[in-house]
């Protein structure tokens, strides 16, 4: 068989072109498996976008496996569509390329396995390696010569029956108990979290930069890490077979009149519409923001792949003896989380509809203000590290929207990304150390409440 020297994991090999074929039914009952598997599971884009991938690698298609041509065939997207502009296709495979991680991560030991190369979009196929041959036995000397008897030689006896081979009735126990104990000791020393499997292809010195970014959020245990997630005002719609009240636990209700009430019902939850009393409950302790919940679960993986706790927590929980006592990490902006505000101002101010800039420096603006445009979602937001009077360190990772924030935490949490800003942080500091109270406004395109590009575009350091 030939097979590529290129190896994905230890004891896989890519298959070539030519051996595809041959295992066309193996790759498609793999890829059933995949498909059905938790890691993909509620994913309907994902799952068409694999099997479509796979079903054209199979049939040797690969010219159709293409950005502008998967855009159209896969996502209706018109001929003429500006994939510069319209990235549906790269996120859609960015995610089908961290679900397979996940299923990986997840699955016992496979023989054949499925992969969507980072760039490209013809997905890879690998089986393991064939067991070599078993040693040949090694020649003994010969037992020295018997006296020759006229007698006939015994027969051979049979070979014993397969239950007489088996290991004696008192052994089989002791045999399962090694076999678990083997077990546990190499899923304690063997098998990381799930956070380290997506990170294991990054080396100590990639994450090594943060020491610097976190400061001692990441080089000691001694003072803990909290990662606050926001809690915004949410107005819920709902009704009630009683008259609303105006205060009632802690929430607010404000009553709707009866055309409002159903035109809002109509659009909201269809559900409440025939009960008799309809408000619009004001609440700031059951949500938080899609992308601070994103980025919570990026800043765990992060604290894994650093050996370091850090516990989530919400910003109503908060005042200024956990801030005195503990590092913070708190997400979202000052619209989002109702802590964040009374943090002391620095040159970047998010703002409900902007980022301030408060002395722009040459070819810097005075606002940075969020735009949208349909699907398109240009935004800004900060990293923004601040150490307290007594030592502790705030991070804020935040932007002026939920979807901003979501943009900040990935790239915060990637070392590849975080590199060229630590660099430029040190190069901005007298004694070429990350100080501790430096900024970085970020700039964050979107489509469709996804991040598709971030970079960063000022930098403050004090």
């Amino acid at each position: 068989m030939t097979t590529s020297s290129r190896e994905r994991e230890p004891g896989l090999v890519i298959l070539v072109d030519s051996e595809i074929p041959r295992l066309r039914a193996e790759i498609l009952h793999t890829l059933e498996k995949i498909l059905l598997s938790d890691a993909f599971h509620g994913s309907r884009r994902s799952q068409e976008l694999l099997r479509h991938l796979v079903e054209l690698a199979l049939k040797g298609e690969n010219d159709r496996l293409k950005e502008r041509i998967l855009g159209i065939e896969i996502f209706h997207r018109p001929a003429d569509y500006d994939t510069s502009q319209d990235a549906i296709v790269r996120v859609s495979a960015n995610d089908v390329r961290k679900r397979l991680n996940q299923f990986y991560a997840e699955a016992a030991e496979h023989e054949l396995a499925i992969r969507l190369p980072s760039g490209s979009y013809i997905p890879e196929f690998s089986i393991l390696h064939a067991q070599p041959a078993e040693p040949a036995p090694v020649e003994r000397p010969s037992a020295p010569p018997q006296p020759v008897s006229d007698a006939p030689a015994p027969p051979p006896a049979p070979p014993a029956p397969l239950a007489a081979r088996r290991a004696p009735w008192f052994q089989l126990p002791l045999i399962a108990l090694g076999c678990l104990l083997l077990g546990a000791f190499l899923s304690q020393a063997f098998i990381p979290a799930r956070w380290n499997i997506f990170h294991n292809a990054a080396t100590d010195r990639e994450f090594s930069i943060y020491n610097d970014l976190l400061g001692p959020m990441a080089t000691s245990s001694a003072i803990p890490t909290r990662i606050v997630l926001s809690d915004p005002n949410t107005l819920r719609y709902r009704g009630s077979n009683q008259p609303v009240t105006t205060q009632e636990m802690g929430t607010y209700e404000f009553p709707l009149s009866e055309p409002l009430a159903t035109q809002i019902g109509t659009v909201a939850d269809p559900r409440w519409l025939s009960f008799p009393y309809r408000a619009l409950e004001l609440n700031n302790g059951e949500y938080t923001g899609m992308g601070e919940a994103k980025t919570a679960f990026e800043l765990g993986g992060l604290f894994q792949s650093l050996n370091q706790p850090a516990q989530l927590t919400e910003a109503r929980f908060l005042n200024w003896d956990a801030a005195r006592t503990e590092h913070l990490v708190v997400l979202g902006g000052p619209h989002m989380s109702s802590w964040m505000s009374t943090i002391a101002a620095a040159n970047f101010v998010i703002e409900y509809e902007t980022i301030h800039n408060t002395k722009p420096q040459p070819g810097e603006l005075a606002e940075y203000p969020h735009k949208r445009n349909g699907p398109l979602l240009d935004d800004y937001g900060l990293i923004w590290m601040t150490q307290s009077p007594s030592g502790t360190r705030i991070l804020v990772l935040g932007g002026i929207t939920s979807t901003g924030t979501a943009g900040v935490g990935s790239f915060f949490a990637d070392p590849r990304a975080m590199r060229p800003v630590w660099e430029k942080l040190r190069a901005l500091s007298s004694d070429h150390s990350v100080p501790a109270n430096w900024q970085v406004l970020l700039h964050i395109q979107a489509r469709d409440n996804i991040p598709v590009h971030v970079e960063p575009v000022a930098f403050r350091v004090q």
